[in-house]
């Protein structure tokens, strides 16, 4: 018979490595910046409401700009907040779906910085492309890469 030497104390998972908490994984910007769009996330269907009852709210977000929560414009951008609130609340909460939603929400909102960028400004009329690019873009595809190389371990590091 084979004898163990163990004590009677331990078990199998005493060799069990602690799984890093998913919140952690991210950069402090990527956290910062969720717990921003957390918050205006939350706040976005009380600024809609808002804009029912005719208060005036100043939107911007990607290039585009609203005064008007109730304008197609605003509207757009009210959805938009909240879409970053619920990737915010993805990655914060260490779900499964957060990296995928903030991986789509950063791939939107590239595809909706470069669209706003051939959009004229009607308010100066002289602005040409060059002066219409603005470095969300770059803190965007920044984003995207850092978040696409964060994915496997986020996935392999679930609770």
């Amino acid at each position: 018979m084979e004898e163990q030497s163990g004590s009677i104390f331990s078990s199998e998972f005493d060799d069990v490595q602690p799984v890093k908490r998913r919140w952690l994984i991210l950069p402090w910007w990527i956290r910062a910046f969720s717990w921003l769009f957390l918050l205006t996330g939350a706040l976005s269907p009380f600024i809609l409401i808002a804009g029912l009852f005719g208060i005036q709210v100043s939107l911007s977000l990607y290039g585009m700009e609203s005064t008007g929560p109730v304008s197609f414009a605003g509207f757009c951008l009210v959805v938009l907040f909240m879409l970053k609130g619920i990737a915010a609340y993805g990655l914060w909460a260490e779900k499964n779906w957060g990296i995928v939603m903030a991986l789509a929400d950063g791939l939107l909102g590239v595809v909706i910085r470069i669209v706003s960028m051939f959009i004229p400004d009607h308010s100066n009329s002289t602005q040409g492309f060059i002066l219409n690019f603005r470095l969300d873009l770059i803190v965007l595809v920044i984003y995207l890469i850092k978040l696409y190389r964060l994915k496997g371990q986020w996935d392999e590091s679930g609770k």
